[in-house]
């Protein structure tokens, strides 16, 4: 029987010995069968061993089958075996291990690259810049890898291996870029020079690196009414960059802002009022701004951003004219043609008048009405209110003071006297001195409110004299020689 019923060993061992025993010493010969099987290949391809004979002959207690030739080939294979079976003793009988199993170990481990290895590289990486080596494993001890290669993954050739080491490169940084690919899974394989190993994925993630320059984006266009308060807010300049999750900084107002009328924010690029006394839209009705941005980094060209103003109806504004000092019983036209609506609208006139006072027409911007006959100076208050339609003005008021002028006496020097004729007349007429002035004399001709409305020089005794002033009663005074003359002149248009 045999001594063992088991054993093994590596496929670069080249014979094995198999014991066969005798319970005891014979004085005859022994022989005993024996056959082979087994999932090993017998005739050299992985052993050599034939069904034979074994022969004790008188007084041998053991004697050995060999396994001889053992191949130690470099196929990658499952361990395979070899089973000698006794059969047929002769002069003895067969033990208890009639069977005895050879197992050959193969030897020859695929390498085996390690699973799940990530590694990095920021997206401006040089061409040559290491990524890192790939780890690899092999049961047989003392491997030399070779053949590394990248067999997947790698379209735009972005990614290089060194083919002994293992080292993954950059190869081309044309194409590496964080905002068009994240990541990249290569597939690698490698040998031990005999063996493949199976593919492995390894992961290299492309790190987000601030490389691209920020744009404002065009045409952004906001809104804000003429009459908003300083501080208003009226909208949020936006800005793109390829770079994800990019900080914009230091917004900046470059251009078209020289009144001070907008500001930004240059966190967020918040535009809101500064200064709304210069906002109106009849003077300007629009503002073109010229903005840019920081990313920390890079900053981006200008954009114009433009900011449109809204037309808002604005209350109009009534002038009721100046005070007037009138004489009794004249004609007094009223004055309001200076009001207006800072929109440009058309304006309707409302005038209310004193009890006892006509006006000609109270939605007239210059109506008239007859001055009545006082016998002390009397003020007339005349109000109005304009409107454009949907807004009314605030009333305002013009005084009109009737005074009974007719009591003021021409007054002629001793020495110098004046004529003028025609009086009344519609603003010309003949001026003539009792005498030729040694020095020029001085013309004026002085509302009954005190303004001089006319002046000039006199050289000669006679002087004609052509005004244009609306119908009213005057005062003529000429300056001769130290001497004041005064005289009241009327002025009738009609």
């Amino acid at each position: 029987a045999f001594n063992l019923s088991s054993s093994n060993g590596a496929e670069s061992v080249s014979s094995a010995n198999l014991q066969v025993d005798l319970s005891s010493a014979s004085g005859l010969t022994v022989a005993v069968d024996y056959t082979v099987t087994g999932t090993a290949t017998g005739s050299g391809t992985d052993y050599i061993l034939a069904n034979e004979t074994l022969t004790f002959v008188s007084g041998n207690e053991n004697k050995n089958i060999t396994i001889a030739s053992i191949v130690n080939d470099l196929l990658d294979e499952n361990n395979e075996t070899v089973i000698v079976t006794l059969s047929n003793p002769v002069n003895a009988t067969l033990g208890e291990n009639t069977v005895h199993t050879y197992t050959i170990n193969d030897n020859d481990a695929t390498p085996m690259i390690t699973s799940g290895q990530i590694f990095s590289i920021n997206e401006d990486a040089t061409n040559s810049t290491s990524v890192g080596n790939v780890l690899v494993s092999d049961a047989d001890a003392g491997t030399v890898y070779s053949s590394w290669t990248i067999t997947g993954g790698n379209g735009d050739a972005i990614f290089d291996i060194n083919t002994t080491s293992g080292e993954i490169s950059v190869k081309d940084n044309s194409n590496l870029d964080f905002e068009t690919q994240t990541s990249y899974s290569l597939t690698v394989t490698v040998s031990d020079g005999t063996n493949i190993s199976v593919p492995k994925v390894i992961t290299v993630n492309v790190n987000n690196i601030n490389d691209n320059i920020p744009f404002v984006i065009a045409t952004q266009n906001f809104i804000v009414d003429e009459n908003v308060a300083n501080n208003t807010n009226i909208g949020k300049v936006l800005a793109t960059d390829a770079d994800t999750g990019t900080t914009y900084i230091e917004w900046t107002i470059l251009s078209g802002n020289s009144d001070g009328i907008f500001v930004l924010n240059s966190s967020t690029g918040e535009i809101a009022v500064a200064d709304n006394s210069k906002i109106n839209f009849e003077n300007q009705k629009s503002y073109s701004l010229g903005i840019c941005v920081s990313d920390g980094l890079f900053t981006s060209t200008v954009e114009d951003v433009l900011i449109t103003i809204g037309d808002v109806n604005e209350r109009p504004v009534a002038i009721a004219g100046e005070n007037q000092i009138v004489p009794n019983n004249t004609k007094v036209t009223l004055d309001a043609w200076n009001s207006y609506d800072p929109d440009g609208d058309y304006l309707d006139f409302v005038w209310s008048s004193p009890e006892g006072i006509e006006l000609s027409h109270v939605h007239d911007p210059m109506p008239t009405f007859m001055s009545p006959n006082v016998h002390v100076s009397t003020d007339f208050v005349f109000k109005l209110i304009v409107n454009d339609g949907e807004l009314k003005s605030e009333e305002t008021s013009v005084v009109v003071t009737v005074d009974n002028v007719t009591g003021i006496e021409d007054w002629d020097s001793e020495e110098v006297s004046v004529s003028q004729y025609p009086n009344p007349s519609k603003g010309a007429f003949h001026l003539e001195l009792n005498k030729r002035p040694v020095d020029p004399a001085n013309l004026s001709i002085i509302s009954l409110s005190g303004q001089a409305v006319y002046s000039q020089k006199l050289y000669e005794k006679k002087t004609f004299v052509n005004l244009s002033l609306k119908s009213g009663m005057y005062i003529l005074k000429i300056e001769l020689d130290d001497k004041v003359i005064m005289k009241k002149i009327v002025i009738d248009q009609d």
